[in-house]
């Protein structure tokens, strides 16, 4: 099931992307709009028991889900435990860690995926193949919990990342 829509911030969250049923999501924006977006649903998420982050363009902001969660609870140090944050560089990264990954019903955000399959260094066939083991494996741990990637709308490969989404977000220019 693919479904775009305009994706607007100032509305209730729940009814711009519905993130408690085991799918793959993608959200499709320039990383300044979807900084509050992931905080606000890092909030939720860590209130509600728990998140992975799987951060590939080094844009996870600590600071700011930290002050949404203060502004939240009292319990600001438990709340912060239940988000676990890992950080990958490079396309080959970011395979191995989604593949070591094992399957369980925690949501898992990963922020700018396609980031690492921009370096020309690599052949684009090989970060062609190691998208399509990505992709597997996002299916893969889509199958017990709720799955988002973000993605800037310029991304050379987001066709075949929408493509494998069952629920596909971009945001309103």
């Amino acid at each position: 099931m693919h479904r775009s829509g305009a994706v607007g911030y100032a509305g209730d969250m729940n009814a711009i992307l519905p993130f408690s049923t085991p799918r793959l999501h993608v959200l499709a924006a320039p990383h300044s709009e979807t900084n509050r977006f992931i905080t606000v649903l890092l909030s939720r998420l860590a209130l509600a028991g728990g998140a992975q982050v799987l951060d590939g363009g080094n844009c996870f902001d600590v600071h700011a889900l930290a002050r949404s969660l203060r502004s939240q609870t009292v319990a600001l140090e438990a709340a912060l435990c239940r988000v676990h944050v890992a950080r990958v560089f490079t396309c080959v990264q970011a395979s191995v860690r989604l593949s070591q990954i094992p399957v369980q019903p925690t949501p898992l955000i990963v922020l700018s995926l396609l980031t690492t399959f921009g370096d020309e260094n690599v052949a684009h066939r090989e970060r062609a193949r190691l998208l399509e083991l990505c992709l597997k494996d996002l299916q893969r741990l889509a199958q017990a919990a709720p799955v988002l990637v973000t993605a800037r709308p310029d991304s050379e490969f987001l066709p075949r990342l929408k493509a494998a989404a069952d629920v596909f977000w971009e945001a309103e220019e």
